[in-house]
């Protein structure tokens, strides 16, 4: 096998085993008062900052009427403390 074949089926397994980290992340953040897309706009806004929603929308990927449906449910639940503090245990677990 090509050096280039095992280096592609190599990233190829991280992706997928990414994927499946990432989707159990935004399964479990906020658990049962958050949408899981909520997940990726708060990772987005912690690796980026503050942003207009047509940002924060192409950033991840979402059309932005479903990026900026998500931040206005954000609003009742008061998440900001508990994402901060779930992003920040995250980002240190993988240090």
């Amino acid at each position: 096998m090509l050096l280039v074949e095992r280096v592609g089926r190599g990233l190829q397994a991280l992706l997928a085993g990414a994927r499946a980290v990432t989707a159990a992340a935004a399964a479990d953040f906020a658990a049962g008062t958050l949408q899981p897309a909520s997940f990726h706009i708060a990772r987005w806004l912690d690796a980026h900052g503050p942003a207009h929603s047509n940002d924060i929308a192409l950033g991840v990927g979402m059309d932005k009427s479903a990026a900026s449906a998500c931040s206005r449910s954000w609003r009742p639940n008061n998440w900001s403390n508990a994402a901060r503090t779930t992003l920040t245990s995250a980002r240190n677990s993988c240090r």
